[in-house]
């Protein structure tokens, strides 16, 4: 009698590990359907097609150091006009350091008076933060210390907003703004260390980036996932239609900021 229950016994667990095994295996199997969903979602979106006035193939490379945690005056003013996106792709690559780590890139348009982010990315604490009109929307991240990363973030500016996080050309993330909708405004400028609010206004000093920041690429247009993919294996490839690449040919430094590398591409202006 006991060698029969011990035996059940055995069938049960049995049984119930197989359950278990099969639950997880659907859970896993869901996972993987909502991410493909999601990667067939972005490619079926529709897109703005490239205009005649865009740019030729082939981006510069260039990096700049940030080295400092604490300087207010510490940032690069990228001088190129941008004019209102309505959807875009941001590319950069960065190497944060392990005692600060904030605003990557700012845009502010010179429309408003009062505080805005009409754009910005920035690293606080374990969090990657999208601002978009002045609305944030975080993803958890677990960017390493003095690792680099290649980020791209296509972005559709409609209702809701919602921003495509590649890392390293993966899709990791998509962040949905539900309160944020309508066009980046144009004639802003962008900042590449630190927060400048407004345009015209002084740096923030709770906003300052510290570690490397290279190959700062925007488009007007959405990529898709093969070009991601190749912007990340080959930091000299640029899909056709980029507004500008930052290099030192349209940057002014200020503080301590400086270039540590820069390369003219085959193809690039």
């Amino acid at each position: 009698m006991n060698g029969n229950s011990g035996f059940s016994f055995s069938i049960l667990i049995v049984w119930f590990s197989m359950v278990v095994l099969a639950i997880l295996h659907v859970c896993e199997a869901y996972k993987t359907d909502e991410i493909l969903k999601n990667q067939i979602d972005f490619q079926n979106q529709q897109r703005t097609a490239n205009t005649p006035k865009d740019k030729s193939n082939g981006c510069p490379q260039a990096s700049f150091r940030f080295p400092y945690d604490n300087r207010v005056g510490d940032f690069i003013r990228v001088v190129e006009p941008i004019p209102q996106l309505s959807e875009f792709t941001v590319c950069f690559e960065f190497t944060k350091s392990k005692l600060r780590n904030n605003m990557v890139i700012h845009y502010a348009s010179d429309i408003h008076a009062t505080y805005t982010n009409d754009y910005a990315l920035n690293f606080r604490s374990n969090e990657l933060c999208i601002y978009i009109n002045n609305g944030a929307g975080c993803i958890a991240s677990s960017f390493q210390d003095h690792k680099k990363y290649h980020i791209c973030i296509a972005t559709f500016a409609a209702s809701p907003v919602t921003s495509y996080v590649f890392v390293d050309s993966i899709l990791k993330h998509i962040v949905y703004q539900h309160d944020r909708t309508g066009p980046i405004a144009g004639n802003g400028v962008l900042l590449i260390g630190t927060d400048q609010h407004t345009v015209g206004r002084q740096a923030d000093s709770d906003w300052i980036y510290h570690g490397i920041v290279s190959n700062v690429r925007l488009w007007r247009r959405i990529l898709d996932i093969k070009e991601i993919e190749l912007s990340y294996r080959d930091s000299c490839f640029c899909p056709p239609g980029y507004l500008f690449a930052v290099s030192l040919r349209n940057v002014e430094f200020f503080g301590a900021t400086s270039p540590i590398f820069t390369r003219q591409c085959t193809g690039s202006e």
